[in-house]
């Protein structure tokens, strides 16, 4: 039964990784034009919107990639792919926070969704790091 279920969950991995694969840069794209298109991503919902999905397509792809571990061939491709789309959506995702920790008695929801993003990310450290250095130029500056 052990067997039947780990083969389930790496033909499942290996079913979906071409399409999960494609769907983040399409997406992070879409949060990108719209960014582009108010000036600001962090006002435009729908940016957070597709840049939300993105995280989310990225936070299984990772999980896929666990899985076919034990396909030893493209191991080394998934790996690059999946470092560079993490890397674009964490530099897509920076700001956001930023705009986020500039104001949080305002932008609390916003606060929330770049923390949950950043947990899915498993880079709470990047998010702790980013506060402190909002909070602590806001002290300087009082």
């Amino acid at each position: 039964k052990s067997h039947l279920q780990s083969s389930r969950v790496i033909l499942s991995a290996a079913a979906s990784w071409d399409e999960t694969i494609r769907s983040i840069p399409a997406l992070l794209a879409e949060a990108n034009d719209f960014s582009s298109d108010s000036h600001q991503q962090q006002h435009d919902p729908s940016a957070s919107r597709h840049l939300i999905e993105a995280v989310q397509a990225l936070s299984t792809l990772e999980a896929g990639e666990r899985a076919l571990r034990v396909m030893p061939s493209g191991r080394e491709e998934r790996t690059e792919a999946l470092t560079k789309l993490r890397s674009r959506t964490e530099g897509m995702l920076k700001p956001q926070l930023l705009h986020a920790l500039n104001k949080t008695e305002t932008r609390k929801a916003l606060l929330r969704q770049c923390v949950e993003m950043y947990r899915s990310l498993g880079k709470l450290d990047v998010l702790e790091l980013e506060y402190v250095k909002a909070r602590t130029g806001e002290v300087l500056g009082l």
